[in-house]
């Protein structure tokens, strides 16, 4: 009797310590996975924020647009990462947005071009999301039509360009032009020249061909591309490596499987 009951209080004690390192290896598994999934909502607490530029037809108050159609998919293909992300409902000047990416405010760009400055700020995607050319728009009465910036140089022409783009930095960075860089919307360049207080202004193909076309002033677009350049999302320093990673691969996505293509036609002269 004894023995018997040794044996059995041996069992009910080795039931028990099995009992007990299951479960504590059950609280380990779940612990470590809300440890998991703590640190990956971490990296994601607040929605990222994604700005929109006052510069048409890029971005439209609707959210439509080439960088606004842009952003819904990357949004929605965020979202089906884990990723929360939220459009800026309101419109800001290119000077406003870099300053909100600089100090954290915002997270995300649509449609920024590369240059060294930035570079040194900024993190840009992996990917460019469109190219477009930089052109000049002219008053309908212009006869003259350079055709590059030697021309313009030799004709002494005053050229404006909008403050705080890359498309004003290349354009000073050329010796002889003189420069108009004063304007904060295209509109309001636009409409210097079309009261010829200005001789040109310099802007790319995707907002000229679409503004002189739709604002119903004498104005026309000169054919001569000075450059093409690539455009990018650019990304504020101080966004998560990860969410940064996850914005690239959903960008990979959308260019592989053509989607990004059938955007950008809709938008820009092919």
């Amino acid at each position: 009797m004894p023995y018997i009951g040794f044996r059995c209080t041996f069992s009910f004690f080795r039931s028990f310590f099995r009992f007990f390192v299951r479960s504590y290896a059950f609280l380990g598994l779940v612990l470590a996975t809300l440890v998991v999934a703590v640190g990956t909502k971490a990296a994601n607490a607040e929605p990222l924020v994604l700005l929109k530029q006052n510069s048409k037809p890029k971005y439209f108050v609707d959210n439509s647009g080439l960088c606004g159609e842009i952003y819904q998919r990357l949004v929605t293909k965020l979202g089906e990462r884990g990723v929360d992300a939220t459009v800026d409902s309101d419109l800001y000047p290119i000077k406003r947005i870099l300053r909100k990416l600089e100090l954290g405010q915002a997270h995300v760009f649509c449609g920024a071009g590369r240059n060294a400055k930035r570079e040194a700020v900024y993190v840009y995607s992996a990917l460019p999301v469109y190219e477009v050319a930089n052109v000049i728009a002219a008053h309908d009465e212009e006869a003259f039509a350079p055709d590059g910036f030697p021309a313009l140089i030799s004709e002494g022409s005053l050229v404006g360009a909008l403050f705080g783009t890359s498309s004003s930095t290349w354009l000073m960075s050329h010796e002889g032009v003189r420069v108009n860089d004063n304007f904060h919307s295209v509109e309001e360049g636009l409409e210097a020249l079309a009261s010829k207080r200005i001789q040109f202004f310099y802007y790319h193909d995707l907002g000229l061909n679409y503004l002189t076309e739709n604002l119903n002033l004498p104005l026309k677009v000169v054919p001569t591309r000075f450059r093409s350049t690539p455009q990018w999302l650019l990304y504020s320093p101080h966004t998560p490596t990860k969410l940064i990673q996850e914005m690239d691969d959903a960008i990979a996505e959308l260019t592989a499987s053509g989607e990004l293509q059938q955007i950008q036609k809709r938008y820009l002269i092919q």
